[in-house]
């Protein structure tokens, strides 16, 4: 007998349409999107389907995720949402906001 093996299926299309109908929606309402690429390693075909859906933030928990999709082209605006403060100098560099520096700069204020 074959063992079943988790996996996971993605339809790029339907990201990329639910992400346009959450676009027009919540767009109306003057709110942006942020696409989250947890659980897809940063993938870079997930990351342009939230993109052509209207994200305009994509946001993943790993410095290096967001470092692979900017190596493949992706252009969106990346948040990081948590990292250790040993990296900030990596993060400066690879990320336009980062939750987790943020907000340790507020906690000192």
């Amino acid at each position: 007998m074959k063992a079943l093996m988790p996996r996971i299926e993605i339809s790029l299309s339907q990201i990329r349409h639910n992400t346009r109908m959450l676009s027009k929606l919540y767009g109306q309402q003057g709110i942006s999107l942020m696409g989250v690429s947890k659980a897809v390693l940063g993938d870079p075909s997930i990351a342009e389907a939230m993109i052509q859906g209207g994200v305009k933030f994509i946001a993943d928990s790993r410095l290096e995720n967001i470092q692979k999709m900017k190596n493949a082209g992706i252009s969106a605006q990346f948040v990081l949402l948590r990292t250790a403060l040993s990296q900030a100098e990596s993060v400066i560099q690879n990320v336009d906001i980062s939750l987790r520096l943020l907000l340790s700069l507020q906690s000192n204020l």
